[in-house]
């Protein structure tokens, strides 16, 4: 029997029946911290050994230590005290039955379904306590070995909301700075007082306070209180979190990030901020195109210039970007596809096919992350006449590159393979415009006039590479 099993209708299960309390339990002055709670997990652990079994799996004869545990639980919970005194020691106690006891965020409905009265004081008493519960960062760091000026410079990346440079960090550290006291506080509050934790959120201000308790619980926990919230820290790494989890299989939240990308839109510098971690690589984030499609077709032209900023042009961003633009053609007006198609372009020609981005030489064909939106803007934008033009232009650089002296094969591979790759979208629009195909082209390649296929072409243009590119059946015959 696995522990989901166990705590599945332990509330039915357990109605009318009574325990003893732990021996662990059985003392008080306890203060309500991280320490506190480790050694009263440490004392459970040790008079309730089958909980700590490694793989969660039970027989039916540990059922009663489960029961046993969660009527100890409610009854906590009962009898919370008036006394300020002896509240640090009844809420410890609480947390760490709770932690104890929880797996995949079952325990606390369990406890609901029980109707019990809770004490305004408890729910007090545990947003204090989520609030109180730091993370040294200082010490995080140092455990993880970072040096003075590492750690320097991690802090300067949060203090200056550079997301950008501090997703790096989170994503090494995220197991460091797990504080268990806040994320069980935090768990209790999000299910028995939602409000009180939203408020208790907002006042949160320091970033490794607010990832601790973000990437150690649930992203339902999380996405409604971040639309709602004013605290952009808390916001952004809610979308973040549960973005990067829903890639990874989990749960996908539309709505939410739909809400969040569309109120940070309206913010330049929220905005440049989000883009900079989840566009400038998009396939990281395949599950939160769509939203973020929609959130471009009602947006402004600084958000939409925004979006393209961080974008990395090669291929492998190609899919996501897709997804993200099918949405935005689906619901947008036709205005704001014609405004974003002509910004994409002009992104698409600087970038020209990486050439002004480190990389001199072109040996294949290339496509670019925004392959659909430079479709688009042939086929909305550019009507028969500036298509015919934009492929004469193409043309006429193919005859000057044959006519030219090239110090060497790379500038004019490179060249040949700009052309060739630039025709590919204007002549798929084409194929669009005639036979409602996909946007996004396939991996046939259009053959553009100057490339004749013949056997000379090949012997002049291919030659150490892996076959030829353009290459007819008469020819090859």
């Amino acid at each position: 029997m696995k522990s989901v099993d166990a705590l599945i209708g332990i509330a039915a299960r357990t109605i009318g029946k009574t325990t003893d309390c732990a021996s662990t339990l059985k003392f008080s002055a306890f203060k309500a911290d991280q320490l506190t709670l480790d050694v009263i997990l440490n004392g459970l652990s040790e008079e309730f050994p089958a909980f700590w079994c490694g793989s969660r799996e039970y027989d039916e004869s540990k059922m009663h230590s489960f029961d046993c545990l969660f009527l100890m639980l409610i009854e906590q919970l009962k009898q919370f005290p008036e006394n300020p005194e002896e509240q640090s020691s009844a809420i410890i106690k609480i947390l760490a039955l709770s932690d104890f006891l929880e797996h995949e965020d079952q325990l606390w409905p369990e406890v609901l379904k029980t109707n019990i009265q809770i004490n305004a004081m408890l729910i007090d008493k545990l947003k204090e306590t989520f609030v109180e519960s730091r993370v040294d960062s200082r010490a995080v760091f140092a455990n993880a070995h970072l040096s003075e000026e590492q750690t320097n410079l991690v802090l300067s990346g949060i203090a200056d909301k550079d997301w950008r440079s501090v997703e790096w960090t989170l994503d090494h550290l995220w197991s460091r700075i797990g504080l268990r006291i806040k994320q069980t506080s935090g768990a209790a509050l999000f299910h028995l007082a939602p409000d009180t934790l939203a408020s208790a959120i907002e006042g949160l201000e320091d970033f490794l306070d607010i990832t601790s308790y973000i990437v150690h619980t649930p992203s339902h926990h999380h996405l409604k209180i971040a639309v709602a919230s004013s605290n952009w820290t808390f916001k952004f790494w809610a979308l973040q979190q549960s973005a990067r989890r829903a890639a990874a299989g989990h749960q996908a939240f539309d709505v939410e990030w739909e809400a969040l990308l569309a109120e940070a839109a309206q913010i330049p510098v929220e905005w440049a901020r989000w883009m900079w971690v989840m566009n400038e690589f998009p396939s990281r984030y395949p599950e939160i195109q769509r939203a973020l499609g929609r959130t471009l077709s009602g947006a402004s032209v600084d958000a939409l210039e925004g979006y393209f900023t961080p974008l990395s042009m090669n291929d492998l961003s190609r899919t996501a970007v897709t997804q993200a633009l099918e949405a935005f053609r689906s619901s947008a007006s036709e205005t704001a596809r014609r405004t974003f198609w002509v910004m994409a372009f002009k992104r698409w020609q600087d970038w020209d096919f990486g050439t002004t981005e480190g990389s001199k030489i072109l040996l294949r064909v290339t496509t670019s992350a925004l392959d659909f939106a430079v479709v688009g803007y042939f086929v909305e934008c550019a009507d028969s006449q500036a298509r015919d033009a934009f492929v004469e232009a193409l043309a006429r650089r193919a005859k000057l590159m044959e006519h030219a002296w090239h110090p060497n094969e790379s500038p004019v591979l490179t060249e040949r393979f700009k052309l060739i790759s630039a025709y590919q979208l204007p002549a798929h629009a084409g194929t669009v415009i005639s036979n409602q195909k996909s946007w996004l082209s396939s991996d046939m390649l259009y053959r553009p006039d100057w490339e004749n296929g013949s056997l000379y072409r090949s012997f002049k243009y291919d030659r150490g590479l892996p076959r030829s590119v353009f290459l007819t059946e008469e020819a090859s015959v």
